[in-house]
C-alpha cells in the first residue's frame, strides 16, 4: 500500500525532456506524525520552491543541467516536469543516515510497481547507490543513477552526464 502519494508536476505528462521523467529518491525522516498520504508532497512543496535547503537545490539544479543558482520561479518551472517519489513507504528515522529495515525494503516493492504503472514513467533517475541496488527490474524503462545529492561524493558534472545520456538513451 502506498503511504506517502508521489509528487507529480503539472506538466509530468507534456515535460521539456519529452519523456516522462521520475527521480525516485529513498525515504522519509521525520516524526512518526509526519507519515500521511499528502506527506511528500508537502516535502517537495516547502522545501523545493525556496532557497535553504541544499538537497532541493542539488536536484533542482541537475534537472535544469545547470550550477548557476536557481530563482524560485526557475525552481519551480523544474519541479513541474517531473514525478518524485520515495522508494521506502515508513518513515524511516528522525533524523538522516538511518538505514531502512529489510521488513521496509520488503513492504516498499509492491507500492513502487504500482506507482510505476499508474504514473508510466519512462525514465527514473535513482538517487544513491544503496537505493540503486535495491531496485526490481522493470522492462521497458530506461534507469539512471545519480549519487546521493546529501552524500559528500555527488558531483554535477557526473549527474548531468549520466542523466543527459538516459535521456539520449530513451529517445533512440
Amino acid at each position: 500500500m502506498t503511504k506517502f502519494l508521489p509528487f507529480i508536476g503539472r506538466k509530468y505528462n507534456n515535460s521539456i525532456y519529452e519523456v516522462r521523467v521520475m527521480i525516485l529518491g529513498l525515504s522519509h525522516y521525520g516524526d512518526y506524525e509526519d507519515q500521511y498520504l499528502e506527506f511528500t508532497r508537502d516535502v517537495i512543496n516547502e522545501n523545493a520552491y525556496s532557497t535553504g535547503n541544499r538537497f532541493f537545490t542539488l536536484l533542482t539544479n541537475l534537472l535544469r543541467l545547470s550550477k548557476i543558482a536557481p530563482s524560485d520561479d526557475e525552481r519551480k518551472a523544474a519541479w513541474e516536469h517531473v514525478v518524485f517519489y520515495n522508494y521506502i513507504q515508513d518513515i524511516v528515522g528522525a533524523t538522516g543516515r538511518i538505514s531502512p529495515t529489510t521488513e521496509m525494503w520488503n513492504a516498499a516493492k509492491r507500492p513502487f510497481l504500482n506507482v510505476v504503472q499508474e504514473l508510466k514513467p519512462q525514465l527514473i533517475i535513482v538517487l544513491g547507490t544503496q537505493l540503486w541496488d535495491q531496485l526490481p527490474e522493470i522492462n521497458g524503462i530506461e534507469w539512471c543513477y545519480v549519487k546521493h545529492p546529501s552524500s559528500g561524493s555527488f558531483s554535477y558534472d557526473e549527474a548531468f552526464q549520466n542523466f543527459q545520456e538516459a535521456l539520449k538513451r530513451i529517445k533512440k
